[in-house]
């Protein structure tokens, strides 16, 4: 595709996955925190055979996977009163503890998130999953320095088999603290790793972008906009080919990729902006 294309998602409907592969919190957040959509079996488990109370251990199992639940269907307040439930009846349990800082994260809580993403660390050092998300936390606390470590535990770590999705996170948090050839190679190692790993690619546009590379920021989001998985990516990458030909005075350019966004998504945070920019060039 030319960088003068404009690729539409080509769906009737748009749609919002929540990847198992990248946590993209607010603004898309191109890094990875983001809650496993796990297949689930929710029986409530709350009696013996004997017609008893439930031992403690089955009452907490029980529990947590009915917050799993409401999680992974966006009831995000039940959530956190089913896994708080959980937690007395075992309050050590790390998974319980991780989607419990999960639900706080999406809740905008993000200190509560982290203590109990933090907990879930203590009680289970050789989690990839827990490390991963608060690697992704620390970059929405702003703790680059903190996100970067816990990243490197990861990349470093033979038995993890996603180490592009830990290098992206490196990459982000490498970007947000003004250290661009560093995020560069992290970028690019992810996608040395998984060439098709879109939110690398996506976050390479960005930084060519902040460098005043418009071509190449261009080519970047042209190659997501051949790979992106639905609207939402579409829509982000259509938005930022405008920001790039608004910097560029290509007036006519932008508001082409602009209504694109709007079509991919209309009601996400990047149709909504790139709504606002038409209304601002009409």
């Amino acid at each position: 595709m030319s960088a003068e294309g404009v690729r539409k998602y080509g769906f009737a409907t748009s749609r919002w996955s929540s990847p198992s592969s990248s946590p993209r919190p607010s603004k898309g957040l191109p890094f990875g925190c983001v809650l496993l959509m796990l297949a689930l079996s929710v029986g409530c488990v709350t009696t013996t055979t004997e017609g008893g109370p439930a031992p403690a251990a089955e009452r907490a199992v029980a529990q947590r996977n009915l917050g799993l639940d409401y999680l992974s269907h966006g009831n995000t307040s039940m959530a956190i009163r089913k896994l708080q439930e959980a937690l007395e009846f075992a309050p050590d349990d790390a998974e319980t503890l991780l989607w419990l800082g999960e639900g706080y994260r999406r809740k905008g809580r993000l200190e509560d998130a982290q203590v109990y993403m933090e907990r879930a660390l203590l009680r289970s050092p050789r989690s990839h999953i827990v490390r991963l998300n608060l690697s992704g936390l620390y970059i929405q606390l702003e703790r680059y320095d903190d996100s970067i470590t816990q990243s490197n535990v990861l990349v470093e770590d033979v038995t993890f088999a996603t180490p592009w999705q830990a290098l992206n996170n490196r990459g982000w948090a490498e970007l947000q603290s003004g250290r661009l050839d560093a995020a560069e190679a992290s970028f690019s190692e992810a996608l040395d790793y998984q060439p098709r790993y879109w939110p690398s690619r996506l976050n390479l546009g960005i930084l060519a972008s902040q460098r005043g590379q418009k071509r190449k920021a261009i080519e970047h989001f042209n190659e997501v906009l051949e790979r992106g998985p639905d609207a939402f990516a579409f829509a982000e990458a259509n938005y930022r080919i405008g920001e790039v030909y608004i910097a560029w005075g290509h007036r006519d350019k932008a508001m082409e990729y602009f209504l694109a966004a709007v079509e991919d998504s209309p009601y996400s945070s990047w149709g909504t902006q790139s709504r606002s920019y038409l209304d601002q060039l009409d």
